[in-house]
């Protein structure tokens, strides 16, 4: 069977995903968050984030993707950004996804 995909727009796009492949529920809400950092600094984009997790889990999320180097580039997990964003996807119970490039990845 076919995933069924609706959307809702409300400042950040939720995608809601019905099938009957996944084992343990029938739909997974995830969230994308679209936002500026060119010109930013990384700390500022961290700070900016718990809203959208605040609005990710308003609408029962089960997972939040960022954008690609949001909270910087070449940083490691024990990096302050990155323990900040594990603690917004552990306070709000929502697996978070950002991508980034670790030293050593060349």
């Amino acid at each position: 069977m076919r995933p069924a995909i609706t959307f809702a727009l409300t400042g950040i796009l939720v995608l809601t995903i019905t099938s009957h492949s996944f084992a343990t529920k029938d739909a997974v809400r995830i969230t994308l968050v679209q936002l500026t950092v060119r010109g930013k600094s990384p700390d500022s984009v961290i700070e900016r984030m718990p809203q959208f997790f605040e609005q990710a889990a308003a609408q029962q999320a089960d997972l939040i993707v960022f954008p690609e180097y949001v909270l910087g580039n070449r940083i490691t997990v024990d990096h302050p950004r990155v323990r900040k964003f594990f603690a917004l996807a552990r306070k709000y119970k929502i697996y978070a996804i950002v991508d980034q490039w670790a030293p050593g990845d060349d």
